[in-house]
């Protein structure tokens, strides 16, 4: 249930009209591509290949990047389980 209010509630950025706005959607996108590959047991590494994370760095530094989004995303998720959506990260 929470995932389904998390996308359904990602609409609401969908009427942004700054430049930063839509700078949070695509990170909000980013998100939640990360966190259902995730949820789909895809290791670390493959995410961050598919979604082309810092192709320059070492594994680590990438491993990191794509943990750091997958904290983010669960603690969207529980914001909007919470009803505190959209809200500043």
């Amino acid at each position: 249930p929470y995932e389904i209010n998390y996308r359904r509630n990602l609409t609401t950025v969908l009427g942004a009209k700054s430049k930063d706005d839509y700078m949070r959607e695509d990170e909000l996108k980013r998100y939640l591509k990360v966190y259902d590959l995730k949820k789909k047991n895809v290791e670390l590494l493959s995410i961050a290949d598919k979604l082309k994370f810092c192709t320059g760095g070492d594994n680590e530094t990438r491993r990191r990047e794509v943990l750091r989004d997958i904290k983010k995303a669960s603690q969207i998720i529980k914001n909007v389980e919470e009803g505190l959506f959209p809200y500043k990260y």
